[in-house]
């Protein structure tokens, strides 16, 4: 390939730039000539468009960025000899200093003329041809590249890129044209006089080799170099992705795509680049679609940490990172999100562990009872969001009595009082019966069902009732308003007592149901009975009626309503009509509660169940990840075959190892009896390796084509880990193949030509008289061990025989390659 890349680069970290509209250090002069004055020069169809295109470019606020004011642009008859002069050599070295950007661009004719003093080897001094050039008088009209390198030295600026949309081949066709000057001569022309053009802070990049003609097309209505020049500048050129076009991309995007569109039209265009410059320069930056989301996000990130919604600017910058893993911003803006995070949680977990001591020190004081000790720290560690009305009340409660605002005796009547208020109002007081009949005095059996428990309620029911209007009624009603009236005033004192405190409960709540128990039918043991003594309900409230308690086994305690009341295996109590709240514990059984509504003289029997602390529960773990069969570790626990069984309940840390892909770690709950199922997707690990093939070849990587007659630079992104790379020369259908191993974030570099010779020492030991002659590829070459013998860069299969005296060695297939072993030893036997 005729390109020589001379570019020195120093990377450096260009994707963080921010630009304003138009960049202050940058200045341009673009020249495009389609019209010549002289008749004898032919005119171009696109040199205009293309000079056109490429200011459009440059002025674009969103592109090149550079203010229309810094760039001068000369079009046909406007780019005469003094105007071009005058541009570069004094309008952009009185305007751009050391650190500015200068950037040239000429598409228009270039001739040769023969100068016995040019210091080029083929004795010809290269011109750009103006508007107004003449064609007898061209080294007085014409703009020679010595006149371009004395002007670029006049420029202080350490950053000047000169495209050259133009030729130099003087043949017909394209951006130049005979003169018979040059058919005097018929030597090659040489590119050297681009080394004293470009130099140390000087880029040339031009169309093509100097042999070789600039082509434009009707198709792209443009120079086809100029084309892919705006197509890279556009973004296409962008290989990185980060939103700016380098110069060292912007000459591989245009190299790669001049070169095969001119194999496509029949012609041979090579762009060549000359030059170089310290550090790395973009010529223009365009919004990538990631930096618009990047952009999007970090706008509702600050929004979101204006707002204190710390979740959602997590969440965004999270994504952020996932778009852009180099976004310093997000980065900094999460470590200060979890730094404020881990400080909330440090301050709840202390605030936690005060309220803790606080209701353990009431507790061990005996002024908290058990259940509600149990209770209350218990309903602490919960979410307000989480908990019921009811609860929710008692929680406020709670945290009124540790920060010492209510009293324990008052905490204990308001939770009291909260639950008979939302328990009462879920059943439905008895209708009372005015008059029986022995028809009428059949028993009726209520079944309630409670979490723990089942009671069996035996009541007389009446079938019917007197009509409302009659004496008796009238009685009744009478005792039941004096009752209602007692009862009220009872009422009426509790609120006051603690009416602070249940106007802060939102006093009237509605019913809640129990977070242990249902009120109307819950599951409970067939063992569990209750039974009345067949008293009435025509019975009034103030009455006490029996409760006996039958629990096993011995030494639980028994609470009804929060409070103690006793120890198994019985204990024996008056209560009056109404809900209660019964809870049974004792060490190494399981707790039980429930809700009774009392009404008769009741029994209420129990067995415990005991606890089972040595049977944990399990679950099983169903995992499908891409790809398959991952080293599987949970809590850092190697395990084999998926699915896992017998995994415990509760939150579990699981990673996937696969060799080439970056560990994935994730957690996951496990619960009882159940099956969760997990998909994840290993992410590869990938490096790159770029290879140049001499004159070209087609590329094929673990036996798959890849790329066809490449001759450029071609970057290839692997994975990491060993691959056969392989090229094969369609012409002399020779073929280079080695295993090459990608490292991660690492670019290797490899140049296969296959126009190179190496020599290659080839001996032989073992049987006397120790020599053969040299066999490649299955022909005899005629020379014998030991032997120089010189071949070209690839796969050989040689061998070492002696058929006179039946002497044969084994064939060894081996790379020739540059910089690999050179010298092969064969070991001769006798052939049997």
């Amino acid at each position: 390939m005729p390109h020589v890349w001379t570019l020195t680069l120093f990377l450096a970290a260009m994707h963080n730039i921010k630009l304003t509209s138009f960049r202050k250090n940058a200045h341009a002069v673009i020249i495009g000539i389609d019209k010549y004055k002289d008749a004898r020069i032919p005119n171009l169809q696109f040199a205009n468009a293309d000079a056109r295109g490429i200011y459009d470019i440059l002025t674009d606020s969103e592109l090149g960025r550079i203010h229309p004011d810094n760039v001068i642009l000369l079009l046909d008859e406007e780019a005469s000899q003094v105007n071009i002069r005058t541009a570069i050599s004094h309008e952009i070295p009185r305007r751009a200093d050391a650190k500015d950007m200068v950037i040239i661009y000429y598409a228009g004719h270039g001739a040769p003329l023969i100068d016995p003093k040019s210091p080029s080897p083929d004795g010809m001094e290269k011109y750009l041809i103006p508007a107004d050039a003449n064609l007898d008088t061209l080294r007085a009209t014409a703009i020679s590249m010595g006149d371009i390198q004395r002007f670029f030295a006049w420029i202080e600026s350490n950053q000047i890129v000169f495209f050259i949309d133009s030729c130099y081949s003087g043949e017909a066709g394209g951006r130049t044209f005979q003169q018979p000057y040059y058919q005097t001569r018929h030597l090659q022309l040489t590119n050297d006089f681009l080394d004293n053009v470009a130099g140390e802070g000087r880029l040339v990049v031009t169309a093509c080799g100097v042999n070789e003609v600039s082509m434009e097309t009707e198709e792209l209505g443009h120079g086809l170099f100029t084309y892919y020049l705006m197509q890279g500048l556009k973004g296409a050129a962008d290989t990185d992705g980060d939103g700016l076009v380098t110069d060292r991309e912007l000459y591989d995007y245009i190299f790669e795509n001049v070169s095969r569109k001119a194999r496509m039209m029949g012609g041979s265009m090579h762009p060549i680049l000359k030059g170089a410059i310290v550090g790395k320069i973009y010529l223009s930056q365009y919004e990538t679609e990631v930096q618009k989301q990047v952009n999007l996000l970090l706008a509702r990130a600050e929004s979101s940490l204006t707002a204190g919604q710390l979740h959602d600017a997590y969440a965004c910058y999270r994504h952020v990172l996932k778009l852009d893993p180099s976004q310093e911003q997000a980065k900094q803006k999460i470590i200060k999100i979890e730094r404020i995070r881990q400080e909330e949680k440090r301050q709840q977990q202390l605030a936690l562990e005060r309220k803790q001591a606080f209701l353990l020190d009431l507790y061990e004081t005996g002024k908290l009872p058990a259940l509600e000790y149990n209770f209350a720290m218990n309903i602490i560690t919960k979410k307000v969001a989480e908990l019921s009305e009811r609860d929710g009340k008692i929680f406020k409660l709670v945290e009124d009595l540790v920060a010492g605002k209510i009293a324990v005796a008052i905490y204990l009547s308001s939770v009291t009082l909260i639950r008979k208020t939302q328990n009462t109002t879920a059943i439905p007081k008895p209708t009372p019966v005015l008059k029986k009949t022995a028809s009428e005095a059949k028993d009726r059996v209520e079944t309630i069902q409670v979490t723990g428990s089942q009671h069996v309620l035996k009541t007389p029911a009446s079938e019917a009732s007197q009509k409302s209007d009659s004496p008796g009624a009238i009685i009744v009603r009478k005792r039941a308003r004096r009752i209602i009236a007692y009862c009220s005033i009872a009422i009426i004192m509790a609120i006051i007592v603690t009416a602070v405190y249940i106007s802060l409960a939102n006093r009237g709540a509605d019913q809640i149901n129990d977070s242990n128990s249902q009120e109307i039918a819950p599951d409970v043991p067939a063992e569990t009975g209750i039974t009345s003594s067949g008293q009435s309900d025509t019975a009034p409230e103030s009455h006490t009626f029996k409760v006996n308690f039958s629990i096993s086994p011995e030494g639980a305690d028994i609470f009804l309503d929060a409070e103690k009341i006793g120890t198994s295996p019985l204990a024996l109590i008056e209560k009056t009509k109404g809900q209660y709240r019964i809870a049974i514990s004792k060490a190494g059984y399981k707790t039980y509660s429930s809700s009774i509504y009392i009404k008769s003289d009741t029994l209420i029997s129990q067995r415990l169940e005991r606890s089972s602390p040595l049977q944990p529960s399990v679950g099983t773990l169903f995992v499908t990840s891409e790809p398959d069969n991952p080293q599987v570790f949970i809590d850092n626990r190697r395990y084999g075959a998926l699915p896992i069984r017998d995994l415990p309940a509760g939150q579990h840390t699981l990673k996937l190892q696969k060799q080439g892909y970056s560990d994935t770690v994730t957690t996951f709950m496990i619960r009882e009896g159940k099956e969760t199922r997990l998909y994840m997707k290993l992410q590869p690990l990938l490096g790159e390796i770029s290879i140049l093939v001499l004159p070209f070849g087609d590329i094929f990587v673990d036996n798959r084509l890849v790329m066809k007659e490449v001759d450029t630079w071609h970057t290839l992104t692997l994975q990491t880990g060993p691959h056969s790379i392989r090229i094969e020369h369609p012409s002399s259908r020779r073929t280079w193949q080695k295993i090459m191993v990608i490292k991660q974030n690492e670019t290797q570099r490899r140049v296969i030509d296959f126009n190179k010779k190496i020599d290659v020492e080839i001996g032989a030991t073992g049987m006397e008289p120790g020599w053969g002659y040299i066999y490649i590829d299955g022909k005899n070459t005629g020379k014998e061990t030991p032997a120089k013998i010189t071949l070209s860069v690839g796969l050989y299969a040689i061998a070492v025989r002696h058929d006179r005296l039946n002497l044969w060695s084994e064939e060894k297939t081996a790379l020739i390659d540059e910089g690999e072993n050179v010298k092969f030893i064969f070991n001769l036997a006798q052939k049997k």
